[in-house]
């Protein structure tokens, strides 16, 4: 490949970002030095574009290909790391196998951390790799490099990027939300023997038969401010917190198709 002249454009390198590269990154020059964060880059970007010449491009393609890869790595917006073709990749519509997206639909929407979704325009074949398998508690797992990033919560609550080689056993991962396949609804036992009706009038108690979010606020609201008696159970509130009652009588009457009796009390 002819020489090519690095851009200048400078990335903006933490301490931490610069130990790292240094540990793990930077190699060291004819002369004993490490190359700079900046040279590291611009090597990479042109392994990268020079596999371009094996579908015809020419060395001025090639060279502006390399800019452009250069231009995202200093601005880390493009790390080349690497996951399996058969990781499940949150787009528009769903999860999707990466390996399953034709080159012509790559222009895809993509879910990331920064204000929403990206256009991903490319999909590169780094050839063999050493793999790690990240598996979480729900069965999910996905294979990728070491080098590859995760958002993780760290112990202070922030969300943080790690590298998968630095994950632990027990440390946190964000998965994204509403691409997951939901979980099977879980049922609810439904044929116990109890008097089934209560309050005056008496009215029958319909039970649900399957744990919903509804049914899950009501338990909620039941555990935090109600108790149980024989006749049924009771909820006390605040008579300024009009909404929770009107919530709280909401859902009684949908879940179990009886209408709670509101009473006054002294203070």
């Amino acid at each position: 490949m002819p020489e090519f002249t690095r851009p200048t454009k400078v990335g903006d390198w933490s301490e931490a970002a610069l130990k790292v590269l240094r540990e793990r990154y930077l190699v060291e020059k004819d002369d004993g030095e490490l190359e700079t964060p900046e040279e590291m880059c611009w090597r990479v970007a042109l392994a990268i574009a020079k596999a371009e010449e094996k579908w015809g491009r020419s060395p001025e393609e090639v060279h502006r290909l390399a800019e452009q890869f250069y231009e995202l790595m200093v601005a880390r917006k493009f790390l080349p790391n690497c996951v399996a073709e058969s990781t499940l990749v949150a787009v528009e519509g769903g999860l999707r196998p990466l390996a399953s997206i034709p080159v012509g639909e790559i222009a895809l929407r993509i879910a990331t951390d920064e204000a929403g979704n990206h256009t991903a325009t490319r999909r590169y074949a780094n050839g063999p790799k050493e793999v790690l398998c990240i598996e979480v508690e729900d069965g999910y797992s996905v294979l990728a490099t070491p080098d590859h990033l995760f958002r993780i919560v760290n112990d202070e609550g922030a969300y943080v990027w790690r590298r998968a080689g630095d994950l632990k056993i027990g440390d946190w991962m964000a998965l994204q939300l509403n691409f997951i396949e939901a979980a099977p609804p879980v049922r609810l036992q439904t044929d116990v023997a109890f008097d089934n009706e209560i309050g005056r009038p008496r009215e029958r108690i319909r039970l649900p038969g399957v744990l919903t979010p509804e049914l899950a606020e009501w338990l909620g609201i039941y555990m935090g401010d109600g108790t149980s008696r024989s006749t049924g159970v009771r909820c006390a509130f605040c008579q300024a917190d009009q909404d929770v009652i009107d919530r709280w009588v909401d859902l009684s009457q949908k879940l179990f198709g009886v209408s709670p009796t509101r009473r006054k009390v002294k203070d």
